[in-house]
């Protein structure tokens, strides 16, 4: 295989509320802390959630083009970043996937060399949703590579029927990287949402562990809620990044005894 120079993540999902803009936008966060060239799109016109918490790196796409076309033009521009992160808009799934088809093709110069696509998968029980998993991994195969983001503790799901499907040894072939989603405690998003009013404009999950305008609680528990997910991040780095690029992981991801007094005490 070609060396990975560049790295293209790429959501595949049928429904929105699933969690791909929280995970596109902690992406990015991830990549920020750790000094990670990387740029982003975001295709939805309605929400912008992506774009809007990550202005100064994040394009939105115009609306009136073709979903196929921007795509294929983000792909065909890859190799100017390291990472390039997606964030489609919902229900775009069918769309997508043909992208990526005809992108598999030989014959079909949509990718530079050295640029290689990551597809993100949210599992579920739904039996949808374990059918559009498996016509993805059925219809791409080895072309890209795969990570699963389980987001059932967020959402207080199980997954029974995905954890003895059949497709869980393709994916155990494909050697997909997988990452579990933390809940994130509502009032948590709360005091975001009154620290981005204070400072006037939306805050990122990272800009806001570390301002001032939100209370001192909400911030030690965000920056929890992130090294925990940027750890889950750093094990699956191997789809994360091209090739060479290795971002070291913390073994320990307790705080400092001076961090938990300062817990102890917010909470008190």
């Amino acid at each position: 295989m070609t060396e990975i120079k560049n790295r293209v993540l790429v959501p595949l999902i049928r429904k929105g509320g699933v969690g791909k803009s929280t995970t596109m936008s902690t992406i990015a966060d991830w990549l920020t802390a750790n000094s990670v060239d990387w740029s982003g799109y975001d295709l939805d016109d309605e929400q912008r959630t992506f774009m809007t918490n990550h202005s100064d790196r994040v394009r939105q796409m115009p609306p009136d083009e073709q979903r196929q076309t921007q795509l294929a033009w983000i792909l065909g521009g890859a190799e100017k970043h390291a990472v390039t992160l997606v964030d489609p808009k919902a229900h775009q799934y069918e769309e997508l996937l043909d992208v990526l088809r005809l992108m598999a093709k030989a014959e079909e110069r949509v990718l530079a060399d050295g640029v290689r696509v990551t597809v993100l998968l949210f599992p579920s029980d739904q039996e949808q949703r374990l059918g559009d998993i498996q016509q993805t991994i059925d219809t791409l195969l080895d072309t890209v590579d795969y990570l699963v983001v389980d987001n059932t503790q967020v959402h207080r799901e199980k997954l029974v029927y995905f954890e003895r499907a059949e497709l869980i040894n393709d994916l155990t072939a494909l050697t997909a990287q997988r990452v579990k989603l933390p809940i994130l405690w509502e009032s948590t998003k709360k005091g975001m949402a009154i620290a981005s009013e204070d400072v006037g404009r939306p805050l990122g999950f990272l800009e806001a562990s570390q301002t001032k305008q939100m209370e001192t609680f909400n911030r030690l528990f965000l920056g929890r809620w992130l090294q925990t997910i940027f750890a889950e991040y750093g094990r699956a780095q191997a789809v994360l990044l091209p090739d060479g690029m290795k971002i070291a992981v913390a073994e320990d991801h307790k705080p400092t005894q001076r961090q938990e007094r300062k817990y102890r005490f917010a909470w008190q």
